[in-house]
């Protein structure tokens, strides 16, 4: 088999398949009142369906030494969240105040239960480089 080196390749590859999910939960806990500022169960998902895309450039600047760079787009459809309390993710909200100079500035909402929402289908997505 001969092989053959070009000194610019573009390569553009899709697929499909199935993907394993097993994310931990992120927990930012208020300190002064014990809720959440911000909660999420996370995933522990088997074969849920994947999509990628993926643009890739390779230079070889001498015959056996180059560079490959690329960008990919993934994308996992149908992911159930985990529902570890009674709630899949938390958070509290922001309410804007008056600082000095008549500025708004953003500040957390203490008074009253965090928003909360039940565990749902999502589509998860990611986005990413890389070379080697």
């Amino acid at each position: 088999m001969d092989w053959v080196l070009k000194k610019n390749t573009n390569v553009q590859q899709s697929r499909v398949g199935s993907s394993i999910i097993k994310g931990r939960r992120t927990l930012l806990p208020d300190e002064l009142t014990g809720s959440f500022v911000i909660y999420h169960s996370g995933y522990d998902i088997k074969n849920v369906l994947a999509a990628k895309g993926q643009v890739r450039f390779t230079h070889f600047f001498i015959e056996n030494l180059g560079l490959t760079s690329g960008a990919y787009y993934l994308m996992l459809f149908c992911a159930i969240e985990l529902n570890q309390f009674t709630f899949a993710s938390a958070y509290l909200t922001f309410s804007p105040i008056e600082g000095k100079d008549e500025n708004l500035i953003n500040s957390l909402n203490r008074n009253g239960e965090p928003k909360t929402q039940n565990a749902r289908n999502t589509v998860i997505s990611s986005i990413g480089s890389f070379w080697e």
